[in-house]
Order: structure tokens, then C-alpha cells, then sequence
């Protein structure tokens, strides 16, 4: 039946269309036809106005040459001669005059043959007769909208009057009056000359002749000539030569047209004139020539033949036929965008009416059956669904709460759970029936009890509608029990890790603390150790102890720090620091490690840079250091920069970058991908090269990114590599002045000593090598110091004494540090407490603040690093002029008289015994001795100095004695200049 209505409404559809198109394709060609003969009667008339036109000019050359003949054949016999001074004037110019009636008009020039036979009195009646024309034929001339000439000359030949005169570009220039009869026979006509069209008489005897064109000999153009000769009875007294230039002619008819060509021809049909460059065509000439039933006819004759138009009209007055013909591509050609808009038009109207009768058989009529048929077919699949859907699937009376409607799983719940309740008026009771409520509650979970003692989780979702005619609630439920069982489990994961990280938390807490109290009582040791005199060979020893040992604390620490940031533990502080000075810190530090491997090292700092910025200088530090250790790690020639400089304009919100450059062995794109994540290299031969554990620059990622900041390389293998930190710093402005770390943030102490008492601390700590540790290193430092094993006995030598200073680990048995701030800040003690942990997190710091600590030192503690902090807290709140006693540094200013005689003695007698032990050869000898002046000037801080002793060691490792003894020259001369640059106090 589908099949039939589309064919019947097809054949209604497609037929009617059909026959509209054939009706607007007739209209179309009729509408083209039309226009098509209105574009040839058009032709046709345009060729009547420029024949008119053609004829009008060669009327008016008959006309004026007739009135000008009848006028002299009037006047000849009675004409009197010209004056004498007029023919005075001709003879003393030897025949030749130029006469100009009126200045507004074109002159006119006479030449006679004047011989002593033929004196110029004799040419008298022509000179008057040339002088009346200047008047006539200049006036005429002047009101020609074409350029016209004329000549009027003897039957004798031996005078002629040119009108008007020849311009300075005429060959008549040349000529004088003997030449007058050569000069008539190139210009007069010969009797028998081609092409003469013969018009009506004047008179009896005179007669008007039509020249084919040809070339005017004097005037260089193309002209048709009009020649009448003048009588006077019967005898011929002058001829009269009138110019027609072809120009002139040609200007009237159509030209540049597709296909079309206008041409003049005589009697025998020879053409004279045409359109074209070059000939016309010998088919455009035959087709006219054998079409046209005549040639010279007065009225348009118009023709079609072989797909040609020719239409043509005699010209009056002469025998000649003006013929103008074009064909259809000239009609195409003219019409066509007329032609292209109709056709363009019909096709447009036509595609518009199919794609409508398309659209109406696609959308409208077929739809229209398909849908009264998926009406039945719609009712018939939703009871099919509800009835096979895998899920829950009920409708329910809005009001009455009856079942209308529900599937098989409906049914296989409803008989499982337990009680008298149905299912449904469960599921009901989730409904809110409020108007207010949205029509569509979903999400709603329920747990319902099952006979098997189990539980259920569904999920159900309800809507209003209406059902025939009744406001109902469609219900649906998924069972999920599955995932709430997951959702369960998955709980129970999350607390697992969470307990986990927790255990992880106290793990590297623990490990902290357990691996950093024995290594500071390692380093701390190795320290005092160091201070103390010792063999050469136990000096290198012991710095190589050292070293291993830095490197072991440099391991622990990135470890530890990556930790602390992985658990959201590591403290960023927000502080007032001058960032260019911490850019110069660090360049000092590493300055004399780069020129140690003979690598150029430059420190460049933007002249742009604030004053002071507000961030983390510790962190800052941090990331810098370990950019430039890798430099100086992975660089073995050329040289390295550090720069810091502002990443956009000059504004206060540009972000600032720090960049290192070195020329270092680079890295590979592949390799780059990789290099900031934990424990990766660029290979696996840098390890076994270089060193490290790979943490560096992941550290350097996570520090930059807890600033809110980047870090870029770019890298190129075996050029070097460039690594750019760009962090957005704040500038400090004068209220940011009082920021600074709170964890330092001294309180006012209780007892300033006396600069004849030195400071009295008290170490409270549980192990006993770390209090020995630290009494040792603060008695190095000048400091009394108590001990105590914990914060009870801490509290009872505060009952005893007066301290200055309170140092305490966090972690001890009883009472810890934290009670014991506690209990010393509430009996009111006001000195500083410092705190002594293994891992300082953000907990342990905020606790320590909250406790009334000022300040946390992480093990392992050096000797700089306890110095400093209790030169900071005490010195802020101690006057000017009653200073700390405190140990003197010997890296700056004048040295202690006792240490600078010491130098000079030990640096005299030790380049005697080099001066010795080199010229026995004794090279171990010269080690020993380089290796403790190396020492003595890097204890007082001379370390470009203890560089060129470590020089002088590679020297004197190789067995270079000749170089040795002029750099051990060049060492002591340097080595005295810095000696005396420091005098003794």
C-alpha cells in the first residue's frame, strides 16, 4: 500500500511539475526571441541614423560645391582683376601668396607659374577670384566639425589656390611658383580615373564628379573627391576639387563589434570604405553582393542569409551602396548577459520548484502516512519495552496509587522482599506529590529488605505525566547494589591509604630523625675535628670524610624534601628579601668551584630588578644551587652565566626569571622529556659519570611550582643547555617592612651579658652524643654552655642559674621540647628557645610558634649555621654598644695579631721546605706542604688563594717542576700582597 500512495502521489507531484517547467522554458524562449528581434529592428535602425548621417555629409560637400560653381559662373565674365598692390605682392613673392581675409579665419594659399611670358598681371581675375574665397571658403571651413581641404586650379594648369593653406607638415613647402603645373598633375584627376560617380549637371556644360578614396598627395590622408569644373561659355575657367576625408565617413559607422563589418561599394560592387583592419572577409562581400537583389537603392533593403544580416541603402548623388552586416553570434554576443540573466533565472525558478516538490514528497506527504502508521506501531514497542526492559519499570495512578502498568522485574522484585507492602507504594513514598516539587525526581536511593535477608540498593527515578486522560508517575529503579558494594569497598581502600600515608608520614619522620641525629653528630664532629691541628694525611682524610658526608646529608635532604612536598608538608614563606643580592650570594659561592675547573663564570643581574620582592629567599636559593651545581657537574669547558632578569616590561607585576646557561655536554629531546621527574637522568651512564640520585630537578619543579611559577630548558646535545625559572615575585613595598620569617622572630630576652661574660646557654637533649656534640661546638664558639638529658633537669638548672640562650630537641622521654617552651614561657622566661629537630614540617613549625619557640634548626647543625641564628636573636635586641661575645670571623676584615704572624711564619717556612723537597724530588713532600697552606688560607677565607695552591697540587700531581716553581714564584708574591692587605689587630 506504501508503495502505491507514493506512486500515485508521485505521478500528481512530479507531473505537475513537470509541465510548470516546460511552461516556464517556452516563456523563457519566447521572452529571448523577443528580445532577439528587438535587438535587430534596433540594428536596422541605428544603420538608418548612420546612413543619414554619411549622406548628410556628402550632401553637404554637393551642396557647397554646386552654390560655389553657380556663383562663379554667375560672376566670371564681370569679375574684375585683383588690385595692383594684391598682384605687386604676388610677383615679388614669384608667384606665390598667402591670403587671410579675416584673422578668425583659415588663410588660403595661390601659386602661379609667373614667367617673363606670363607676368602676374595675367593671373589678375584668379588672384581676385582667390581672395573672395578666403572670405566664403574660410567661414565655411570653420564651421566643419571635420578637418576639410579643397583645391580650385586652371585649365592651364598654371595656377591653383589651396583652401585652406597646407600646415608647416606638408611636402608643399619645397615647392616655389615654377613648379605650379607639376604640382596640378599630381593633384588633378586623369579622365579615365576609376571609380567616378557622376551627379546631375550644374548647367549645361558643368558637371560634379565623385572620386573613389585615395591619398592626398599634399595633406598625407585618405580623402574622397568632389570635383566640378566652372564654365563660362562653354569654356571651362577653373576646377574645383573638394576633399571628403574617409575618416570622416568611417566616424558615422559601427565599428569594434563581434562579427560585424560596414563597407561602401561602387556599381561593379568594388569596395571603397570598410570597418575592419584589413579587408572585410570575401564571404561577408559575397553574401552581400548576391544577396542584395540591388545595389544602389533608395530605400534600406535588409536580408538574412546563411546566418548573416545584410541590410543597405544607396547613397544619393553617387552610384555608390552603403552595406552593414552581422550575425547571430553579434546578437549573442550583445545580449548575452540579458540572454545568461533569463536562463540563469529559469534554471534558478525551475530548481527552486523541484527541490519544493522534493522537499513536500520527502517531508510533508510521506512523513505524513509513515506517522499515522508508527502511531499504532509506537503503542505496540513501548508495551514491548516495558515488558523486556531489564530494569524496574512501573505506572502508577498519581492518586489511588493502583498499578496501571508494570514490567516482569517489577513483578520478580515485588515477590522477593519481605513484609506485606508492595513494591510500588515504597517506591510511592519517595514521590514528593507537592505541585511545587519538579516534575522529574531522580537519584532518589533506597535500600529495600529482601526475604533472603539481603539487602537491595535501588536507585529510582519518578516523573508525572499523564495517561489517558489521568495524572500518573512513571517508575523506574535500577538495582545497584553492585555499586554501592564497590563504593563501600573503595571507602574502605581510601581509609586504608590514608592510614598508609599517615604511617609514611611518621616512617620518614622517624627516619629523620633516626638518620640526621647521628649524622649530626658525624658532621658536627668532623667539624670541630677539622679545627683541630692535624697530619697532612689526616687532613685529606678527613675532607674526604667530609665530602662523602655532605653528600650523604645533600641525598637525605632532597629525599626528604621531595617528600614533604609530595605530602603537602614543605613550608612556603612569604618574606622581604633583596633578590639581587641573593643572585651575587650564591654567584660568590660557586665563583671559586667554577674557576676551579677553569670554566668562565658570569653573573649577570637586570639593572631593572626592585629593590626588594616578597617570597621564600630559602627556597629561591635552593632552586638556584642546585641549577648551577649541575652546571658546574655537567661542564667541563667553556663557561657558565647566571642571570636574573625581568621577564616582561618594567611593571611591578612582571614575573621575574632566573636563568643558567652553560656549555656542558646538553641534552636530547627525548631526554628532556623526562628530566624533571623523580629519580631520572639523562641516561644511565650520568649516575656512574657524574653522580646524584636524579632528585635536583625534580625537586626544582615541585619548589618552582609550590611558587606558582615555571621551569623551562631548552637543550641542545653536545652545545649545552639552559634552564629558566620564572617565578611571579611580588615587589615589597614600605609597608611590606616587617615581614619576615616568623619562624626566626626573636622575643625579647630576660639578660643581656656583659661584654666581659660571654653568652650561657642551655642544651637540653635525650641523646648523649649530640649534647656532647653541641657543647663541643658552642664552647669552639665561645659560648658557656649547660647540659641537660631532659626538660625536667632542664627545669631544675633553671632554678639554679641564669641562661641566655635555650637550646632543645623536640622528640625526648618525659617531659619534650614542647612542654618545656610551655612551662618556660608560662613561669614567664622571655630568652629565645631554639628548637632542634631531624624533620622540621609545616606541623612541627606551626607547633613550635604556638608553643612560644623563635626559631628550628634541622639537624645536622653546624658551627655557621648556630652562630648566625644566635647572633640574629640575640643581636636585635641588644644596643649597639654592648655587643655579644661572640667569635670573630675570620673571612673578613684584619686578622688577630696572633694568626697573622702565624701566617706569615708558616707561609715563609713552607715555601722553603717546598723550595727543598722540589729539588730532592721528594714529590710527596711538596703535596704535604701545598695541602696545609691550602688549608691555612682557605681557614681565613682566602679562597681564590687555597685555589692556586689546589693549581699548584695538580701541578706538582703531574711531576711539572718547571711550572710549579714559577707558579710557587707567583703564589708567594700574591700570597704576601694578601697578607699585607689584612694587617694585625
Amino acid at each position: 500500500m506504501e508503495d502505491t500512495v507514493n506512486r500515485y502521489q508521485r505521478r500528481l507531484l512530479y507531473g505537475g511539475g513537470m509541465v510548470i517547467s516546460i511552461m516556464l522554458a517556452a516563456a523563457t524562449c519566447v521572452l529571448l526571441y523577443s528580445m532577439a528581434r528587438d535587438e535587430i529592428a534596433r540594428r536596422y535602425a541605428d544603420f538608418a541614423v548612420r546612413k543619414l548621417l554619411v549622406q548628410l555629409e556628402f550632401q553637404a560637400r554637393d551642396f557647397a560645391v554646386r552654390t560655389f560653381i553657380a556663383h562663379e559662373e554667375a560672376v566670371w565674365p564681370t569679375r574684375e582683376s585683383a588690385s595692383p598692390a594684391l598682384i605687386a605682392t604676388f610677383a615679388a613673392q614669384h608667384g606665390r601668396v598667402v591670403l587671410q581675409g579675416n584673422p578668425h579665419f583659415a588663410p588660403v594659399l595661390a601659386l602661379g607659374d609667373v614667367t617673363p611670358q606670363q607676368p602676374s598681371d595675367t593671373f589678375g581675375r584668379y588672384l581676385a577670384l582667390a581672395n573672395e574665397m578666403s572670405y566664403r571658403a574660410g567661414a565655411y571651413f570653420k564651421l566643419q566639425s571635420q578637418a576639410m581641404s579643397g583645391y580650385l586650379y586652371s585649365p592651364s594648369h598654371d595656377f591653383i589656390v589651396f583652401i585652406p593653406a597646407p600646415g608647416p607638415d606638408s611636402t608643399l613647402q619645397t615647392h616655389d611658383a615654377n613648379d605650379v603645373r607639376r604640382l596640378i598633375g599630381t593633384i588633378a584627376p586623369s579622365d579615365n580615373e576609376p571609380g567616378q560617380s557622376t551627379t546631375s549637371d550644374v548647367s549645361a556644360t558643368s558637371r560634379l564628379s565623385w572620386l573613389v578614396p585615395a591619398l592626398d598627395p599634399i595633406q598625407h590622408q585618405q580623402v574622397i573627391r568632389l570635383v566640378a569644373t566652372a564654365f563660362d561659355n562653354g569654356k571651362p575657367f577653373a576646377t574645383l576639387i573638394s576633399n571628403l576625408p574617409t575618416r570622416s565617413v568611417l566616424a558615422k559607422l559601427p565599428v569594434d563589434q563581434y562579427d560585424t563589418v560596414s563597407f561602401m561599394v561602387d556599381g561593379n560592387g568594388q569596395v571603397l570604405l570598410h570597418t575592419r583592419h584589413g579587408l572585410p572577409s570575401e564571404n561577408s562581400i559575397y553574401l552581400a553582393l548576391h544577396t542584395l537583389p540591388t545595389l544602389h537603392s533608395e530605400q534600406p533593403v535588409a536580408m538574412f542569409r546563411d546566418g548573416m544580416f545584410i541590410i543597405s541603402q544607396g547613397i544619393q548623388g553617387t552610384d555608390w551602396t552603403l552595406i552593414h552586416t552581422f550575425s547571430w553570434g553579434t546578437l549573442i554576443v550583445a545580449l548575452w548577459p540579458k540572454l545568461a540573466a533569463c536562463v540563469a533565472t529559469l534554471l534558478l525558478v525551475i530548481g527552486l520548484i523541484w527541490i519544493a516538490l522534493v522537499w513536500l514528497d520527502r517531508k510533508v506527504f510521506i512523513p505524513a502516512w509513515r506517522r499515522s502508521q508508527r502511531i499504532v506501531e509506537s503503542e505496540n514497542l513501548n508495551r514491548t519495552m516495558i515488558t523486556t526492559a531489564p530494569f524496574g519499570f512501573a505506572l502508577m495512578g498519581l492518586h489511588d496509587k493502583a498499578v496501571l502498568l508494570q514490567n516482569d522485574v517489577m513483578r520478580a522484585y515485588d515477590a522477593q522482599i519481605q513484609g506485606d507492602e508492595p513494591l510500588h507504594r515504597k517506591l510511592m513514598r519517595l514521590f514528593d506529590p507537592d505541585p511545587a516539587a519538579p516534575e522529574w525526581q531522580h537519584d532518589l536511593e533506597t535500600a529495600i529488605a529482601m526475604k533472603d535477608d539481603t539487602t537491595s540498593d535501588l536507585l529510582v527515578s519518578l516523573m508525572r505525566t499523564r495517561y489517558q486522560g489521568n495524572d500518573v508517575v512513571l517508575c523506574n529503579f535500577t538495582d545497584i547494589t553492585a555499586r554501592k558494594n564497590t563504593e563501600r569497598k573503595l571507602d574502605e581502600a581510601r581509609r586504608a591509604a590514608d592510614t598508609a600515608n599517615e604511617a609514611k608520614s611518621a616512617f620518614l619522620a622517624t627516619m629523620s630523625h633516626e638518620i640526621r641525629t647521628p649524622l649530626n653528630a658525624i658532621l658536627g664532629n668532623l667539624e670541630l675535628l677539622d679545627r683541630s691541628p692535624l697530619l697532612p694525611e689526616q687532613s685529606e682524610r678527613l675532607n674526604t670524610i667530609t665530602s662523602s658526608s655532605y653528600a650523604l646529608l645533600d641525598t637525605i635532604s632532597s629525599v626528604l624534601d621531595f617528600s614533604k612536598i609530595e605530602s603537602g608538608e614543605m613550608p612556603i614563606e612569604t618574606l622581604r628579601f633583596d633578590l639581587a643580592d641573593l643572585i651575587r650570594q650564591i654567584g660568590a659561592m660557586f665563583a671559586p668551584i667554577v674557576a676551579a675547573k677553569g670554566i668562565q663564570f658570569d653573573c649577570v643581574i637586570d639593572d631593572a630588578l626592585a629593590s626588594h620582592y616578597l617570597g621564600d629567599p630559602t627556597r629561591i636559593r635552593q632552586i638556584v644551587t642546585n641549577l648551577l651545581s649541575n652546571a658546574v657537574k655537567f661542564t667541563a669547558q667553556g663557561d657558565i652565566t647566571l642571570e636574573v632578569y625581568l621577564g616582561g616590561d618594567t611593571g611591578e607585576d612582571s614575573p621575574i626569571v632566573v636563568g643558567v646557561s652553560d656549555t656542558g655536554v646538553g641534552i636530547t629531546l627525548e631526554q628532556q622529556r623526562v628530566l624533571f621527574q623523580p629519580f631520572a637522568q639523562a641516561d644511565s651512564s650520568v649516575a656512574r659519570r657524574f653522580g646524584g640520585t636524579g632528585l635536583g630537578l625534580a625537586l626544582c619543579k615541585r619548589l618552582t611550582e609550590l611558587m606558582h611559577g615555571t621551569i623551562a630548558v631548552k637543550s641542545e646535545l653536545g652545545v649545552g643547555s639552559t634552564f629558566m625559572v620564572t617565578l611571579p615575585l611580588r615587589v615589597a613595598t614600605p609597608a611590606d617592612h616587617v615581614l619576615r620569617n616568623t619562624d626566626a622572630m626573636p622575643r625579647p630576652i630576660g639578660h643581656i651579658p656583659d661584654r666581659e661574660h660571654p653568652l650561657r646557654m642551655l642544651v637540653v637533649d635525650d641523646h648523649p652524643a649530640n649534647r656532647v656534640l653541641i657543647q663541643e661546638q658552642m664552647k669552639t664558639l665561645g659560648y658557656q654552655t649547660d647540659v641537660s638529658e631532659d626538660g625536667h633537669h632542664a627545669l631544675q638548672c633553671f632554678a639554679q642559674a641564669r641562661y641566655d640562650v635555650v637550646m632543645t630537641d623536640l622528640s625526648m622521654p618525659g617531659m619534650d621540647g614542647y612542654t618545656l617552651a610551655q612551662t618556660l614561657r608560662s613561669q614567664g622566661v622571655t630568652i629565645p628557645i631554639i628548637a632542634i629537630t631531624a624533620s622540621a614540617s609545616i606541623t612541627e613549625h606551626e607547633r613550635c610558634a604556638a608553643v612560644g619557640m623563635d626559631a628550628v634548626l634541622v639537624r645536622p647543625i653546624l658551627l655557621d649555621t648556630i652562630d648566625r641564628l644566635i647572633r640574629q636573636l640575640v643581636s636585635r635586641t641588644v644596643e649597639s654598644d654592648r655587643p655579644i661575645a661572640a667569635p670573630q670571623d675570620l673571612a673578613y676584615g684584619p686578622l688577630p695579631a696572633k694568626v697573622h704572624a702565624l701566617m706569615q711564619q708558616t707561609l715563609q717556612q713552607s715555601m722553603e721546605a717546598l723550595s727543598a723537597a722540589l729539588d730532592q724530588g721528594d714529590w710527596k713532600s711538596v703535596r704535604d706542604h701545598l695541602h696545609a697552606l691550602r688549608g691555612s688560607f682557605a681557614l681565613i677565607g682566602e679562597l681564590e688563594t687555597a685555589d692556586s695552591v689546589r693549581q699548584m697540587e695538580e701541578l706538582a700531581a703531574n711531576h711539572d717542576q718547571q711550572a710549579l716553581k714559577t707558579a710557587m714564584r707567583v703564589f708567594a708574591e700574591r700570597a704576601s700582597s694578601v697578607l699585607d692587605q689584612r694587617p694585625a689587630v
